[in-house]
């Protein structure tokens, strides 16, 4: 009986260690995809200012822009 009952505990405690192990790489997930999101739009609005201040040189040399 003893020895079923370490099995037991210790299964248990493995997969109490694995659910937390996936827990943490779920928040670990969730946050880089946030970061990720919030990176892409910083770049686009990097790109749209650049975009923009390309144009505005561009206007003041007489250049067209492309």
């Amino acid at each position: 009986m003893l020895a079923t009952n370490a099995v037991s505990e210790n299964t248990g405690s493995v997969t109490e260690t694995l659910l937390e192990l996936i827990r943490q790489g779920k928040a670990t997930t969730d946050r880089l995809l946030r970061e990720n999101a919030s990176l892409r739009a910083e770049v686009a609005r990097l790109m749209s200012e650049n975009a923009d201040l390309r144009a505005g040189h561009g206007r003041q040399h007489g250049d067209t822009v492309s």
